[in-house]
């Protein structure tokens, strides 16, 4: 038999009332702290006095005026961009100016332009040899083409001999 278990018994008997000493505190701070609460006093409102000043009214001719600020603009209005990005070498109109159909607006500097365009013919120029090149290779290769055939019987021939 454990010579321990009656002190564990004992203690176990007399930690009972721990629960009910505990429930027992809170129930006493809480009586306090409702018994401690401040009273408050009613509060009275008052009405709010508002301050008001009267004139007098005399019959008069008066003329309202405003002064405003703007800018007027057209109704019809266009925003112009060119194809191509270059420097501009004359503004042959004016803004505001009235224009007709197919006048020149804007004269533009070609150089860029036609240094682009060589560029593109020489590549133009280079794909087409490179084309032309690859026909001529083509047309090599389908002349030999009979020749590279009679090669490979050959050579079959002489394989099919050699393993015999």
């Amino acid at each position: 038999m454990n010579p321990d278990k009656p002190v564990q018994e004992r203690v176990r008997r007399s930690r009972w009332w721990l629960p009910l000493l505990i429930l027992l505190l809170a129930t006493a701070a809480a009586a306090a702290l409702i018994a401690s609460k401040p009273k408050h006093k009613p509060v009275t409102v008052t009405e709010r006095a508002w301050l008001v000043a009267a004139e007098a009214v005399h019959a008069r001719r008066y003329r309202p005026g405003v002064t405003l600020y703007g800018r007027i603009e057209s109704l019809w209005s266009s925003q112009l961009t060119a194809g191509v990005a270059a420097d501009v070498q004359a503004v042959a109109v004016v803004e505001g100016e009235r224009v007709a159909k197919g006048q020149v607006l804007v004269r533009l500097d070609d150089r860029d332009a036609r240094l682009q365009l060589l560029q593109r013919e020489a590549e133009l120029r280079q794909a087409e040899a490179r084309i032309a090149a690859e026909l001529l290779r083509h047309e090599a290769n389908l002349e030999t083409l009979p020749r590279e055939r009679q090669l490979l019987a050959l050579t079959r021939g002489e394989v099919a001999r050699l393993q015999d």
